[in-house]
């Protein structure tokens, strides 16, 4: 993946309901502030609440020639529909970026 590709998705939890219309599983999104430089969470205007509220932890990652962030998302709906956490990510250096994601389920069955 490129970086610009990158800094214009930015990280959400969305997805297309039985309407055939984006909806979040999160009250917030992850997206990158070109002026400060810095990857920041702001409201999701698409939030259905679905349960108990949920909303995306941001950590800002860096190092001596990348840098990123990682989203947590605690309320994720596992395969069998358990919640357990998972994690997305995305490291930026110069021109390529790296994304990836994960799964912890509850019970320490990590996937």
């Amino acid at each position: 993946m490129y970086s610009g590709e990158a800094f214009e998705a930015g990280y959400d939890v969305q997805t297309v309901n039985n309407k055939g219309i984006g909806v979040s599983g999160a009250d917030n999104k992850i997206v990158y502030d070109y002026k400060n430089k810095v990857w920041e969470s702001i409201p999701d205007t698409t939030y259905v609440k679905d349960g108990k509220a949920n909303h995306l932890s941001l950590l800002q990652v860096k190092s001596k020639n990348a840098s990123g962030f990682m989203a947590v998302n605690t309320m994720a709906k596992l395969k069998e529909g358990t919640p357990g956490q998972s994690i997305s990510f995305c490291f930026i250096h110069k021109n390529n970026a790296l994304s990836g994601s994960g799964i912890n389920a509850s019970g320490g069955k990590n996937e």
